[in-house]
């Protein structure tokens, strides 16, 4: 299943370079502000929600789950080749709002959010509904879906942090924005090229049966993890921009800290999902360790507010 991977990793590096490409052409248009940046990443994990909710559901009804994969990635690919055009129809509504507003106000806000969920909230929801795809084909034939879903999450994290890495500190520096943003595209094609070789392999039965799911959602436990999940996901994506905003006054608003921060974040969730799957397969009581790691979690972030300035406090006064 080593074609699923690849597909998994190459679809997380062009993610991440679109999402580092789209930041860096949306704040040039909204404000090259921390408010600008927020918007630009509450859409895209809007997006990814909610590609991966709304699909996540037909899954199980749909024969080949990778012919509806491939068809996602050649549609992102489509729409980066399209953005430059779409991004040229909304600059000049954008500009005459923008100016018509005062610096700072709701409204600004609300049309940053609305300038970037008109130009991402198609290709990011794309994007989410590529990973349920994935997972389901690779549980049509491999023994233990919940490890194959880890390793297919991981490697596509880990693809997002080599296409974040490339993109951030080498890509734009060197070739701009708008040739790698059309370029970016072939990672999308490779990646559903991936796929074409398995397309009659790993398919659904067509008995239609996809009621499983539904009996844990309507649960009270299934309803507690969602709802932890979701608390989660808004803390983790809380504090990446909060640690943004933190390095970036401790090291004077350098231009790579967002894409620090975002490696970083990014190489301890795949990490974590790879290495997790065999710490602690088989544990007995997952919620309660799943509260333990966040607690860890918590402690360490507030740690860091105290211990970092105070490194870079001594490491600045060496070089005085």
């Amino acid at each position: 299943m080593w074609l699923l991977l690849l597909a998994a990793f190459l679809s997380g590096a062009a993610a991440l370079a679109y999402q580092l490409l789209w930041i860096r052409e949306l704040t040039l248009l909204a404000g090259s502000t921390h408010a600008a940046i927020a918007c630009v990443v509450s859409v895209f994990f809007l997006g990814l929600a909610l590609g991966n909710a709304v699909v996540g559901r037909m899954v199980p009804r749909l024969a080949r789950p990778l012919v509806a994969y491939a068809g996602f990635e050649l549609a992102i690919g489509v729409w980066a080749l399209l953005f430059y055009l779409l991004l040229g129809g909304l600059d000049g509504v954008y500009a005459d709002l923008y100016r018509s507003m005062e610096p700072g106000s709701a409204g600004i806000h609300a049309l940053r959010l609305a300038g970037a969920a008109v130009l991402l909230l198609v290709p990011t929801f794309c994007m989410g509904a590529t990973l349920p795809l994935l997972v389901q084909a690779a549980s049509l034939d491999l023994s233990g879906a919940s490890r194959w879903s880890a390793w297919i999450y991981g490697v596509n994290t880990l693809g997002a942090v080599a296409g974040a890495f490339a993109t951030g500190f080498w890509v734009i520096e060197h070739y701009g924005v708008s040739g790698p943003m059309r370029a970016t595209a072939a990672l999308n094609l490779a990646s559903a090229l991936c796929v074409v070789p398995l397309w009659n392999v790993l398919r659904n039965e067509p008995d239609g049966k996809a009621s499983a799911p539904a009996s844990v959602e309507r649960s009270r436990f299934g309803a507690l993890v969602i709802a932890a999940f979701g608390l989660l996901g808004f803390c983790n994506i809380a504090a990446q921009i909060l640690w943004t905003r933190f390095y970036a006054l401790i090291f004077n608003n350098d231009t790579y800290i967002f894409t620090a921060i975002l490696l970083m974040f990014l190489v301890g969730v795949g990490l974590g999902s790879l290495v997790g799957e065999r710490l602690f397969r088989g544990v007995k009581k997952p919620g309660l360790l799943f509260g333990q790691l966040q607690l860890v979690s918590a402690a360490w972030t507030i740690a860091m507010i105290y211990v970092v300035p105070g490194l870079v406090d001594t490491d600045e006064k060496a070089y005085v």
